[in-house]
């Protein structure tokens, strides 16, 4: 049974909407699990977040976020990369004072396992 991250607040999500409130941008989130001994599979530990092309920031499995990228109204396209290879692209497009939350959360490892288990990716309006 996969939970679904698309109704989740990360911690440190209303901070980050106080402070920045009606300006323009997406946050982005990494849903990592925090047990010890738990380990993303192979090319999940940094994601690199690229927006038109242009690295942004960095989302480590501890580091995860939420992380605030400031962007200007428009179409934007969000690319998520790790390990050498492309994960996840979204095409978003912002009207003034909108901003929107990119999640995702990664393939796992999960002890006893053959498999690890499917990524799931969200894409919600904050304001």
């Amino acid at each position: 049974m996969t939970r679904d991250i698309y109704w989740r607040d990360p911690r440190g999500l209303q901070q980050l909407a106080r402070a920045h409130a009606g300006e323009t941008g997406i946050m982005v989130h990494g849903w990592y699990n925090r047990l010890r001994g738990w380990r993303s599979a192979l090319g999940w530990n940094a994601i690199t977040v690229r927006v038109d092309g242009t690295p942004r920031t960095v989302l480590y499995q501890f580091k995860p976020g939420p992380i605030w990228i400031a962007l200007s109204s428009g179409v934007h396209v969000v690319d998520f990369g790790g390990g050498g290879r492309q994960l996840h692209s979204e095409w978003v497009k912002l009207a003034r004072g909108e901003a929107l939350m990119i999640a995702f959360k990664p393939r796992e490892r999960i002890p006893f396992r053959r498999m690890p288990t499917d990524e799931q990716w969200s894409l919600r309006e904050l304001w």
